[in-house]
């Protein structure tokens, strides 16, 4: 997981949660994706916390759906 796909989905995820406009094409990845990661046996509540992350590559549920280059390291994400 690289910075760009932190500071990248970080932005987006922010943005949207205050009315900000993100492109059609990068909210279309993130709900395809969300879908999938609440789907997945690998997506934990962090203990004592209100947060979700990936056990497989460590991210932060949902800042990385947002991020458009970043990969799923179960290959689940179709794009």
């Amino acid at each position: 997981m690289g910075l760009r796909d932190i500071k990248d989905g970080w932005y987006n995820l922010v943005k949207t949660m205050f009315g900000g406009e993100v492109p059609e094409w990068v909210m279309n990845i993130a709900q395809e994706r969300y879908d999938v990661c609440l789907e997945c046996p690998h997506l934990k509540t962090l203990k004592g916390w209100n947060v979700k992350h990936c056990t497989q590559c460590r991210c932060a549920f949902p800042a990385l759906v947002w991020a458009p280059q970043k990969k799923c390291p179960m290959d689940k994400w179709k794009r």
